[in-house]
């Protein structure tokens, strides 16, 4: 199996029993819905006909709590000291929106300076990646880098758009992988998610969940997961409320 030595890092510390000091978790879900979505990952009796990404044994192995915190899109460097104190380790994510790449670089560069040895950048919605500036952000170090948000962007296509990779989006993507930096399609849809199978080895989904449980555009389906999963790839389950029901 296939993995970016960044995330072979955060493997060497996770444990499964004890998700809690891996990173924190988006838990807006109702407990009832956070039951119901882990005995589908942890039951091997389910309706789904794909049985193979529903075993017991994969989920243990391959899912853990959503490694994607937001703090570093909050532009608040001083948060950094009181996340690394309450977690074993913690994957800090860039949100990009509406800012401009040298609004990214300087928050990088406070992440550097003032970070932690068990706190790991992440880049969400690098809508600014191009042949000019990949060496650059490839030198940051990030554990993992996805390509959208929710929308299209000069990349490819979110999980509420249409499209696939653009051309640009796949010679980045074969940078980033090139480069040991994990490929992450929590925000894509599904054809810039296949697309993205046919450029890398593997990837990574940091925080979502399941269309086995509840169907949402920002869920996978059985398909995508055996594909991470076969690749050596890691999940992250976000216990977002929209994500599990449809009155949360």
């Amino acid at each position: 199996m296939l993995r970016s030595p960044k995330i072979n890092i955060l493997l060497k510390q996770i444990s499964p029993s004890k998700l809690g000091e891996i990173c924190f978790l988006k838990c807006s879900a109702h407990p009832r819905d956070m039951c119901r979505c882990m005995e589908k990952l942890f039951s091997g009796n389910n309706d789904s006909e794909d049985t193979h990404t529903r075993t017991r044994d994969i989920y243990y192995i391959q899912m853990i709590a959503d490694f994607h915190n937001d703090v570093l899109t909050k532009e608040e460097g001083s948060e950094l000291v009181g996340v690394s104190e309450k977690v074993k380790s913690c994957v800090c994510a860039i949100y990009t929106g509406a800012r401009s790449m040298d609004t990214i670089r300087g928050i990088v560069r406070k992440f550097q300076k003032e970070k932690r040895k068990n706190l790991f950048l992440a880049l969400e919605d690098a809508s600014y990646l191009e042949e000019r500036n990949i060496e650059e952000v490839c030198g940051w170090n990030p554990v993992s880098v996805s390509l959208t948000w929710n929308a299209r962007n000069g990349l490819g296509g979110g999980c509420m758009s249409e499209g696939g990779l653009t051309e640009r989006g796949r010679c980045v993507a074969k940078r980033l992988a090139e480069s040991g930096i994990a490929l992450d399609c929590a925000h894509l849809n599904a054809r810039s998610f296949y697309d993205m199978l046919d450029e890398v080895p593997g990837l990574v989904n940091t925080h979502t969940c399941l269309n086995g449980v509840y169907r949402h555009p920002r869920n996978l389906e059985d398909a995508q997961i055996k594909e991470i999963v076969a690749r050596g790839g890691l999940i992250g389950i976000a216990f977002v409320g929209k994500f599990l029901s449809a009155d949360r």
